[in-house]
């Protein structure tokens, strides 16, 4: 029997990879952490096992739930911005990826200046989707705009879309072939 895993479980592959280090680490274990060990796990084993992260974190007023798959995004964002300011306060080598990271940042956050240009650079999107007059001319330009927004592949890029790494894409398929010795390919539908 063939294990299959699904390339919605590359991200968490990745992550799990992060913390391989065999050595003792210095951050306590988080799942042991946020137990509850004041109820009996026969009793009702799911306060047993979320009861501290309950307590610990409760939902934030402008949220529906809480819990990991929103921490990690938040932290995730956090820590990125983090790492674009400290690129803008510094002085890197032309060409670095410090210098590319903090000229990146700086036009982002260069508010006048998107101010300025408004939705010019917008404007020709615009005017295609306004041209839309039959369906025809719908499934056109729906292709085109969807590729216009795919990420760059290679065929040795395992490539994977979340809502943080791709801008949204209408109706996408995507054909993602494996290693160069797989001959596999993964089709990919998304609306």
């Amino acid at each position: 029997m063939r294990l299959k895993i699904g390339w919605n479980s590359v991200p968490f592959l990745l992550l799990a990879a992060c913390n391989s280090n065999p050595g003792k680490s210095n951050k306590p274990d988080m799942l042991a952490s946020n137990l509850d060990t004041t109820v009996n796990p026969a009793d009702d084993f799911f306060e047993y096992a979320n009861g501290g992260w309950i307590k610990k974190n409760p939902i934030p007023s402008d949220e529906s739930g809480w819990g990991l798959f929103q921490v990690i995004p938040d932290e995730t964002l956090n820590r990125l911005k983090d790492i674009n300011d400290e690129a803008a306060k510094n002085t890197a080598a032309k060409g670095s990826a410090e210098q590319k990271i903090s000229d990146f940042w700086k036009a982002a956050m260069d508010s006048v200046n998107i101010e300025e240009k408004g939705i010019k650079l917008l404007q020709p999107y615009l005017d295609k989707i306004a041209a839309i007059n039959d369906v025809k001319n719908l499934q056109t330009t729906m292709a085109e705009l969807s590729l216009s927004s795919l990420p760059p592949y290679s065929e040795n890029t395992v490539a994977f879309s979340t809502q943080w790494l791709c801008p949204p894409i209408v109706i996408g398929v995507l054909f993602y072939s494996g290693s160069s010795k797989n001959r596999h390919n993964l089709n990919y539908f998304d609306e």
